[in-house]
């Protein structure tokens, strides 16, 4: 019996090493994978949403902000100016030392067409850079959701089928036949009578 608890906890032992070796390395990596405030956005049709980071360098030497990636499962009426926003010199910083922390910076931007069908929508942006200008390493990787709301704009009425408006149509000729009828005096209502007697 004591062999066999030895052999559950090696393979306990075993199990908790593979699943440390197969952990998410975006934790390890020098901008984490939480760098987005937030990673949640909504915007409705015609609006646009601004995504912000706050960026923190987890390593022990400078790392350096070299270029970006950027992907979103989503219809072609959302656009973004990610690589507006990075390549400029007043958001995004060229380098970051160890430690330091950027504050809030626009990292980018959604609109939304108005034709855009409301949902939602899944994307990652990633940092690429490293040990100096021209690495191409990734430093940093964070996954967002984006949903789409109705704008909320009444939809036009749409016209009545041509059937319809010709019952209407007809049904109003008949109401006022009858009313005329109601209006007539009784003595011409008698004359009609009569001539229709002699006839």
């Amino acid at each position: 019996m004591r062999l066999h608890y030895r052999w559950l906890m090696a393979a306990f032992a075993a199990g908790i090493a593979a699943l440390s070796a197969a952990a998410p390395a975006n934790a390890q990596l020098p901008l984490g994978s939480d760098f987005l405030t937030p990673a949640v956005g909504s915007a409705s049709q015609g609006q646009t949403f601004d995504f912000f980071a706050d960026l923190v360098n987890n390593s022990s030497s400078t790392v350096y902000l070299n270029s970006y990636g950027f992907s979103l499962d989503a219809p072609a009426g959302i656009t973004s100016n990610a690589g507006d926003i990075f390549f400029s010199t007043s958001n995004v910083p060229f380098s970051l030392d160890p430690t330091v922390d950027s504050g809030p910076l626009d990292l980018f931007d959604l609109s939304v067409a108005d034709a855009v069908t409301p949902g939602s929508y899944a994307g990652t942006y990633t940092f690429y850079g490293g040990a100096d200008g021209s690495a191409s390493d990734m430093i940093g990787q964070e996954n967002f959701n984006f949903t789409v709301t109705s704008s909320g704009a009444a939809s036009p009425v749409p016209e009545p089928p041509f059937f319809q408006m010709t019952a209407l149509l007809g049904l109003g000729c008949v109401g006022l036949l009858r009313m005329r009828d109601r209006k007539r005096p009784a003595w011409r209502s008698w004359m009609w009578a009569g001539l229709g007697s002699v006839r």
